[in-house]
């Protein structure tokens, strides 16, 4: 039985041959015509059209099966990206304050401490494992999530913890695809598909 990585791997070189036919072809003006040679043999059809109306359901077929096996490796990256940084100490601050208001703890007896994609709130003079841990788990274009294991969770919707989290993280994400085979395996597909798909429609718009 084939496993999801030769799955994957598999899917991607498909998707990526058919994706660059379909960019290249809509970037040149291609046309389909009416007489067609294959093997030497010469063919005729009525609507050609329909050729490249399947090329490119082919290409979406393989878009929609490589998104489907690449999601390990997407939340790979993610994950890795967002143990990839640290949050300034302003923000280290305005987390804590937020943690012991919903935790109902007293401010002045808590310190916090930052250790990558998560923050430590304790008491004052306590053992490294004391208090609790608040993990950033989600970094969206709207908003940031904390949670605590149990799921107590602090959200930042549009204010400067969020916008921290989502420069620090897009950032390390950009860092990551430079560096990591992650975004050529899952991301750079998606990309070469989708500017095909654009390039297609424009054509036929304009």
């Amino acid at each position: 039985m084939v496993d999801d990585r030769d799955l994957e791997r598999q899917y991607r070189k498909n998707l990526m041959v058919v994706a660059s036919l379909v960019l290249m072809y809509s970037i040149a003006g291609g046309q389909m015509t009416n007489d067609l040679s294959m093997f030497g043999a010469k063919l005729n059809f009525s609507r050609p059209e329909w050729l490249e109306y399947a090329m490119v359901f082919v290409m979406c077929f393989f878009w929609w099966r490589h998104w489907q096996v690449s999601k390990p490796i997407r939340k790979d990256m993610f994950e890795t990206s967002l143990r990839g940084f640290v949050l300034p100490s302003f923000m280290n601050e305005r987390i804590r304050r937020d943690a012991c208001k919903i935790l109902g703890l007293d401010e002045g007896k808590y310190i916090s401490r930052w250790a990558y994609n998560s923050i430590q709130i304790m008491p004052e003079n306590s053992w490294d494992n004391d208090g609790h841990f608040f993990v950033l788990n989600d970094v969206g274009f709207l908003s940031a999530t904390l949670s605590e294991h149990g799921g107590m969770c602090i959200k930042y919707k549009m204010d400067r913890v969020w916008l921290a989290c989502s420069v620090l993280y897009r950032r390390q994400w950009l860092v990551n695809a430079i560096h990591e085979t992650h975004f050529g395996d899952a991301i750079l597909p998606a990309i070469t598909t989708i500017l095909a798909m654009t390039a297609y429609l424009s054509q036929k718009m304009f």
